[in-house]
């Protein structure tokens, strides 16, 4: 009787659960753009948007930039032509590739395993640390998710019921999710559905159809990629992409976008590899749950025999661990696997938790609520009245729960649910917009629009990304301000740094500062920069100068 009603409690709560995580990912969306990779996707975005050149990949850094596929930045592109260049916008499709990845890991994991599974997975991978970071810096990996998982659940109605155009539907999918990120997304697909037929005996379903319509969509995909990367290779022809020789789009597509991250040779990323690197990532990638997968590793009774999610899962990490360009968002591709694999064992797991499991979450929650109010009281060098109150009713909210629930199992998954909303709650509403104010593009560029709006913008020698996607009018590059003739200079307004500001004292040109605001690379924070005493030596001066001779 207890164990039905605490399973009752938990079907319950998953659609307000589930919104509440959405609605916890939809505030991120209004939140400027982060000054890395984010900010250098909406430029060329926005580039795409008002040349309506849809080939070229060319960043303020680098003319000839291709590290990306194309489809990415179509989307992006089309929703700034319809809707304009804000922060929403750029942040909305990413925001929609989440909606989908939940649809099709519920959909899954609800005919494979059971509605309870499927629920529990959804809240998982909606929750996850890094996916609540991942919509608000947006990062490709979701819009390739979204199309990996949707592949996964239609490819697999096609084999179980033999319906071929569940099967074209999948692998059109699967081909755009080549189109995201490249011909090694397929590899942990096949590995999957390869081990899942084989071990059912199956394996001969594979050949004729399945295969020739696979082979077709995802061929499709490739030739359109390679078709669109043509062009550019025919205006650069001449010179490297990113530091790296190659001799044709096919080549660039098939082997040195791809196989060269083996080597690290990309020539943008530069890095030794390690083996054991996504192992150590995953504790914060996949938290609060990654606690959960400490239960069932050392349960010899829980042993994994989902072997389609294990097989895709293992040949996707071992993919990624070979690889000698390790970023930590690439372990987002990870996460379908492991939240179905979690919602299939916590589904099955009984109210029976080891006192010590109960204790460590609590332990741990209290360390979150403890540690959050501490730094940032330490970053801000002021108490936050509002969090701390948010704080000690959150952990009243906790207790109270605790108190009135039954059963190990729905309390520990809800104190788990408790630290994933206090931590995601305190991105969002206080550490983001509080890191924002060390951002220069947004500010500068509503002050240009104001005051100068109709003045030409020079940016010499800095990285001006996020400052042209908020920016109403164009922005002229440029490296050396002894290449602008002197009727330019005199109508323009220079974007500078401290770097160039100091060559232009030393070329004893004179000049008028109109606007300064503090520069930080806001996706690589470092300990230095948290500390007021020496966060003034991270920090970088953007200028609006006017030049006069």
């Amino acid at each position: 009787m207890g164990l039905s009603l605490n399973l009752n409690l938990m079907k319950s709560s998953f659609k307000p659960i589930l919104f509440g995580f959405l609605v916890l990912h939809f505030i991120g969306l209004f939140g400027d753009i982060f000054n890395g990779d984010s900010a250098l996707y909406a430029s060329i975005a926005r580039r795409m948007s008002e040349t309506q050149d849809f080939f070229h990949l060319d960043s303020v850094v680098n003319p000839n930039w291709i590290d990306k596929p194309h489809l990415g930045f179509w989307i992006w592109s089309v929703f700034i032509s319809i809707f304009g260049h804000d922060s929403f916008v750029f942040k909305l499709p990413a925001f929609l590739a989440l909606l989908i990845i939940l649809k099709y890991i519920y959909l899954f994991a609800n005919y494979a395993y059971g509605k309870s599974s499927a629920e529990i997975a959804c809240i998982i991978f909606a929750s996850s640390l890094h996916i609540i970071i991942a919509t608000n810096d947006v990062r490709i990996d979701l819009f390739v998710l979204a199309s990996f998982t949707s592949a996964f659940y239609h490819i697999g109605q096609g084999f179980e019921n033999k319906k071929k155009i569940e099967f074209l539907l999948g692998s059109v999918v699967l081909g755009l999710a080549v189109m995201f990120k490249g011909i090694f997304i397929i590899f942990p697909f096949v590995a999957a559905f390869a081990i899942q037929l084989w071990k059912k005996g199956e394996l001969k379903k594979v050949i004729g159809w399945p295969l020739s319509i696979g082979i077709v969509c995802i061929g499709i995909a490739i030739g359109i990629e390679i078709w669109a990367l043509t062009y550019q290779f025919e205006d650069y022809k001449l010179t490297s992409i990113l530091g790296q020789k190659v001799s044709s789009p096919t080549q660039y597509f098939l082997w040195d976008s791809q196989f060269g991250r083996f080597q690290s040779n990309l020539g943008q990323l530069q890095a030794n590899g390690d083996p054991f690197f996504y192992f150590h990532n995953l504790l914060w990638v996949f938290f609060p749950w990654i606690l959960w997968i400490w239960i069932f590793a050392i349960n010899p009774r829980l042993i994994l025999k989902e072997y389609l999610m294990i097989g895709g899962l293992t040949t996707m990490f071992l993919i990624l661990s070979m690889s000698k360009t390790q970023l930590s968002h690439h372990a987002l591709i990870l996460l379908p696997f492991l939240s179905v694999l979690l919602g299939v064992k916590i589904s099955e797991l009984h109210n029976h938790l080891p006192k010590w499991f109960q204790f460590l979450l609590w332990f741990l929650l209290i360390t979150i609520i403890l540690l959050t109010n501490g730094i940032h009281f330490y970053v801000t060098e002021h108490l936050d009245i509002r969090l701390l109150s948010f704080s000690i009713l959150g952990l009243f909210v906790m207790v109270y729960s605790w108190s009135k629930i039954e059963g190990a199992k729905v309390r520990c998954f809800g104190l788990s649910i408790g630290a994933s909303i206090f931590i995601g709650i305190y991105l969002q509403l206080f550490f983001y917009p509080w890191l924002m104010q060390f951002q220069s593009g947004r500010p500068f560029a509503e002050k240009i629009y104001s005051r100068y709006k109709s003045t030409k913008i020079i940016a010499l020698y800095v990285n001006p990304s996020n400052f042209i996607y908020y920016h109403s009018g164009k922005i002229e590059m440029a490296n050396e301000i002894d290449s602008l003739n002197e009727k330019t200079i005199n109508q323009s307004i220079l974007y500078v740094s401290d770097y160039y500001k100091g060559v232009l004292d030393r070329k004893d040109i004179h000049y008028d500062i109109l606007e300064k605001w503090t520069d930080y690379r806001t996706t690589v924070i470092s300990p230095e920069f948290l500390n007021p005493k020496t966060r003034d030596r991270t920090l970088e001066n953007h200028y609006l100068l006017r030049v006069y001779r």
